[in-house]
């Protein structure tokens, strides 16, 4: 019984280490600066390595995977982050030159909805971030070979979606003009 009665008194007296360690914690904000609905993020404003406004940030995002969950495509939902972080630091529009190459098996998401839904049975869960991206200056491409390995009609694809040769050629091209590759 006494041991019970200092185990409850240790406890008792911990209590407020618990409440401090618990208060400290930051809550989860999520943020949509930009891209609403998606890509949430949440100010860091002491982080290191916070973008720099005045910079130029030139991406190509190699989107390659579809998660097979029949959501939004996660890569989708990176690329639409990577917008929202560096919109929080203040990183206009004009300094993100933001590109998405599509190819593989994230291929049918490129397709308008109507297409997809006679394909799939079900709606395309991509279109409005698609049409959200490209309204803030995403650029997107479809490899015009996965499209045909795809057995996609080029009359199939969104239209916030253009049409390439190739990833191959498309990757290559970027990364020589300065664009850094960040594989989806």
């Amino acid at each position: 019984m006494i041991k019970g009665l200092l185990t409850l008194t240790l406890l008792l007296a911990a209590l407020p280490l618990f409440a401090a360690t618990s208060s400290k914690a930051q809550p989860q904000v999520w943020e949509y600066p930009v891209i609403r609905n998606h890509g949430g993020v949440t100010p860091l404003p002491d982080a290191a390595l916070q973008p720099n406004p005045r910079k130029t940030y030139k991406v190509v995002f190699n989107l390659t995977k579809d998660d097979g969950t029949g959501k939004t495509n996660k890569g989708l939902e990176h690329v639409a982050r990577a917008v929202n972080l560096f919109a929080l630091s203040g990183v206009r529009a004009n300094h993100r030159k933001f590109i998405v190459v599509i190819h593989g098996a994230a291929t049918d998401f490129v397709m308008k909805n109507d297409d997809y839904r006679k394909r799939t049975g079900h709606d395309n869960p991509d279109v409005a971030l698609i049409h959200a991206l490209r309204a803030n200056g995403v650029k997107l491409f479809v490899c015009g070979q996965a499209l045909a390995e795809h057995h996609i009609p080029h009359s199939a694809v969104n239209p916030d979606i253009v049409l390439s040769l190739s990833a191959i050629s498309d990757l290559i091209i970027l990364q020589q003009q300065g664009y850094v590759l960040y594989p989806l």
